[in-house]
């Protein structure tokens, strides 16, 4: 009877302990799955309930862990494609200054020595003159995607869009006159959407700008907006076609459907995609049966 008492005494003492020994070596090897059923009121049920309390802890702790190192790491991506962006940008910018700036200095050497055509001097400053004009726009430009690409903050205001949209609009009349574009605007009242001022003001100038410069003469320049989904904007300019091995890529920087084109820095949209993006804001652009449409929808 002994015998089976102490059999019975030393299997309720020391299963436990096995069973625990297993879990504690499993939670060595981060295998925090299983838990101690021993619930008991002695200390070996204590040591249990120890157990399960650090399993939970360790798992939560490895979970936050993991997390972090996960937020890090797509961090760290970021980073670096954000500084291959720069990279890259930065790239471009010195191949656009270099074509310009050697023209200038070109022309100022030519001037100073009076060889052939450089002896008419003020033909050739107003050329310089207009050039260096050209390139103060475009530093300005880089400056802004600069401050754009380092500042992480969002404030954000209540901005009359209405308001911004008919002073835009205004800038443009006397080219959109002299080039017989007409231009029609249905423009509610009081519209409010949310961002810093300068900088939708600075999106919306873009695509204006953008819409008029690429509307040839007699063409037309509608701009809509409407209380949808928030607030959304459209403008479209015909007759105009962006052939479909340029649309994918308008919002590159410096990229240029016609390398031609004396028009713009070829950094507007790349701008405004940046500003759109940094607040949330939705955009596209697309060919119409005759034209070009903008669509921006303001959350």
């Amino acid at each position: 009877m002994c015998l089976v008492g102490a059999w019975f005494f030393s299997k309720y003492t020391t299963q436990p302990i096995i069973r625990i020994g297993k879990i504690a070596g499993k939670m060595a090897d981060l295998d925090f799955s299983w838990y101690c059923p021993d619930l008991r009121n002695d200390e070996i049920g204590m040591l249990s309930a120890s157990i399960n309390e650090m399993s939970d802890k360790l798992r939560t702790a490895l979970d936050e862990l993991n997390l972090h190192n996960r937020t890090l790491k797509d961090e760290i991506a970021l980073e670096r494609e954000r500084e291959q962006r720069r990279m890259l940008f930065f790239s471009g910018v010195s191949h656009e200054l270099k074509t310009p700036i050697a023209i200038v200095i070109g022309q100022l050497e030519g001037m100073q020595a009076g060889i052939g055509v450089y002896k008419d001097r003020e033909k050739y400053l107003a050329r310089s003159a207009e050039i260096l004009r050209s390139l103060s726009s475009f530093i300005k430009e880089v400056l802004a995607v600069s401050h754009l690409d380092i500042s992480d903050e969002t404030e954000r205001e209540a901005v009359n869009v209405s308001e911004e949209i008919r002073s835009l609009t205004e800038e443009y009349t006397d080219y959109t006159e002299n080039n017989s574009i007409t231009v029609t605007a249905d423009i509610p009242n009081d519209i409010t959407v949310y961002g810093d001022k300068k900088l939708i003001a600075k999106a919306i100038g873009n695509i204006i700008g953008n819409a008029v410069a690429h509307t040839s003469d007699n063409g037309c320049v509608n701009i809509a907006l409407t209380k949808e989904n928030g607030a959304t904007l459209v403008v479209e300019n015909f007759p105009a076609h962006i052939s479909d091995e340029h649309l994918p890529r308008v919002f590159e920087a410096f990229y240029r459907a016609d390398p031609s084109s004396e028009h713009g820095s070829g950094l507007g949209l790349y701008i405004t995609r940046m500003i759109f993006e940094k607040y949330g804001i939705g955009y596209k652009i697309e060919n119409t049966a005759d034209g070009v449409r903008f669509t921006v929808t303001f959350p």
